[in-house]
């Protein structure tokens, strides 16, 4: 009797092979992914756009151009914004689970990206309204030093929000020549105190548009992948240890959503790399 081989699971995803008419979205079936999804919609009309993600709660972060979030009468319009690397500091929509909602440009087009979530979530559907989340409220954090230097921007981040969920989700600045998601590290398993198992998500954006950065994802067992980061691309890192490098002249930027149970995120670090710490 013939062994039918395991397949291997697909985790980056290049634009090229992924963006279809302007939209994209890694989810269970799509991808190795069971609590976190991520859509991305590059040419967001005037025309209303339904979302409706059952069991899972959303933010919506505006990429480009002005938004506008329909919740029933009421109207969230985010916005605007030139572009992520014009301006670093983001709007974005926290839409409760329970909630169905229409996307829509203010004006010509928009760019916004949906990272959703459906586990770690305290309340009850319809206990929690939608809101906007304005730049000043995002946070900034200058994180790692010399050739790992980055900027870190927190969105949204579940726990400290007092909302009841453990979802977060953030932009990562890569500068040019450096590394970010340094030291290379993890959450792939639970181990108390050690590790926690988060689903990771990553949609890149580089500057200038036709430049280029890496990312290796690898674990203990056998997972081993290096990737061209190319503009719009996109990569689930739960699985094993994912540090990124900008080439130089090139601008590397990410959003990220984590989702788990865990409140708190242990990453474990590659032991080869725990003296960069």
């Amino acid at each position: 009797m013939s062994r039918i081989k395991k397949q291997t699971p697909q985790y980056y995803f290049s634009a090229k092979e992924r963006l279809s008419r302007g939209s994209m979205c890694l989810k269970k079936g799509t991808a190795p992914l069971s609590t976190l999804q991520c859509q991305v919609y590059l040419a967001l009309s005037a025309q209303k756009k339904r979302i409706a993600l059952k069991g899972y709660e959303s933010v919506v972060v505006l990429l480009k151009g002005k938004a506008r979030i329909t919740v029933g009468n009421v109207v969230y319009d985010i916005g605007p914004r030139k572009s992520v690397f014009d301006d670093e500091q983001a709007w974005a929509c926290f839409i409760p689970r329970g909630s169905s909602y229409f996307l829509s440009s203010v004006g010509k087009q928009a760019e916004v990206a949906i990272m959703a979530n459906s586990v770690g979530i305290t309340y009850a559907d319809k206990e929690i309204n939608p809101y906007v989340i304005v730049p000043q409220c995002v946070s900034k954090k200058r994180t790692g030093k010399g050739a790992y230097g980055r900027r870190v921007y927190t969105i949204f981040d579940g726990p400290a929000s007092g909302v009841g969920t453990t979802f977060k989700l953030g932009e990562t600045y890569n500068l040019p020549g450096k590394w970010s998601s340094f030291p290379p590290h993890k959450h792939a398993i639970n181990r108390k105190g050690k590790e926690t198992r988060h689903e990771e998500v990553y949609f890149f954006k580089v500057a200038p548009q036709d430049r280029e950065g890496v990312l290796r994802l690898y674990n203990e067992k056998g997972l081993d992948e290096t990737h061209v980061i190319r503009n719009n691309d996109s990569c689930v890192v739960s699985e094993g240890y994912h540090p990124v490098v900008a080439f130089p002249g090139t601008m590397v930027y990410y959003l990220w959503g984590l989702s788990g149970k865990a409140s708190k995120v242990y990453s474990a670090i590659d032991k080869r790399y725990e003296f960069v710490e």
